[in-house]
């Protein structure tokens, strides 16, 4: 697919949050163990709804930002249209992309520090699209 026409292939996205143990990570890393397994427990992955993507001056563009404890802990990180259009472009290049298909990218945003009792919501345009707490 060539960039131009990846927005035709796209009409939605979701939003989610990956919750690792770093500790456990870094413990693996040390030892040469792959730390995909610091990714496996329960609800270490919870993911929104579907949301219709928004137009601004003729490009889409995702607007995302993280509050924990009703504290906003990042800046907002938005994501251009032509940015996805090359990784999607791209990845076209090693495998057929349907419309319908789906794709997970890292944003590299994260919260440290979670605590029993915290609570995490993740917004697009300033709307909760997740909330979570912690247990």
């Amino acid at each position: 697919i060539q960039p131009v026409f990846v927005s035709h292939y796209i009409n939605a996205f979701g939003l989610g949050v990956h919750i690792t143990d770093p500790q456990w990570k870094g413990a693996l890393a040390a030892s040469a163990l792959p730390q995909d397994i610091a990714y496996g427990y329960d609800a270490s992955l919870a993911v929104s709804t579907l949301l219709p993507f928004k137009m601004n001056n003729d490009a889409l563009y995702i607007s995302l930002s993280i509050v924990k404890n009703e504290l906003r802990v990042n800046k907002e990180f938005v994501l251009s249209m032509h940015a996805l259009s090359d990784v999607i472009s791209y990845l076209s290049s090693f495998f057929i992309v349907r419309i319908g298909d789906l794709f997970g990218f890292d944003t590299g945003l994260c919260v440290s520090d979670l605590q029993i009792g915290d609570e995490i919501r993740l917004q697009h345009d300033h709307q909760d699209a997740i909330s979570l707490k912690i247990l």
